[in-house]
């Protein structure tokens, strides 16, 4: 006894197929593609919100992160002045040298005594602009490219910067970093 079977599915005519007749899906009612388009702008619109409110917070971190790093070199280059190093050396004028000259390489120098360039005892530190974006400007007294902190006081030294603003053109953060003649520091 042999059986017989084909995997052919039987062919139902187009005029009944599913249960339906052509007529019935004529009056069927679907989106049109005016509703498709404008949907999607507004689901565009939606999910764009969120990625607007992303990019301000990093140019605050941005220019917040150099502002606290250079607070950070000013504290310890004042801390040095007033008591030595941790070496046990003497208290001696220490600062800070700044060359702003290369928007892309700009950097400042942690030294003691007087700046002296070819001193290899001397820090660089390279500010950290990534994009470009971030502008360090020294704004008072114009002309001077240093900060220098007197032995034992810690005050500001003559002809010495007393205000360096760090600043995004493109979203306008600014933070301000001012010094007094006794060494004391505010950031606005």
């Amino acid at each position: 006894m042999w059986l017989s079977f084909s995997l052919a599915a039987p062919v139902k005519s187009l005029k009944t197929y599913a249960g339906l007749s052509l007529n019935e899906h004529q009056g069927a009612e679907g989106f049109t593609l005016v509703e498709l388009v404008v949907v999607m702008a507004i689901m565009v619109i939606l999910l764009a919100i969120p990625g607007v409110n992303i990019i301000r917070p990093q140019s605050t971190a941005s220019v917040d992160g150099i502002a606290e790093i250079l607070m950070t070199d000013l504290r310890q280059q004042q801390t040095k002045a007033m008591l030595g190093e941790s070496d046990g050396g003497s208290p001696a004028p220490y600062g800070i040298y700044f060359d702003l000259t290369d928007k892309i390489n700009e950097r400042y120098v942690l030294f003691k005594n007087s700046y002296d360039p070819t001193n290899p005892a001397n820090f660089e530190v390279k500010i950290d602009n990534k994009n470009n974006n971030i502008d360090v400007e020294l704004l008072h007294p114009a002309g001077q490219t240093q900060i220098l902190f007197d032995r034992q006081s810690g005050e500001l030294g003559t002809n010495s910067v007393d205000s360096i603003q760090i600043s995004d053109p493109a979203t306008r953060i600014t933070r301000i970093i001012d010094i007094n003649q006794y060494g004391a520091f505010n950031v606005h």
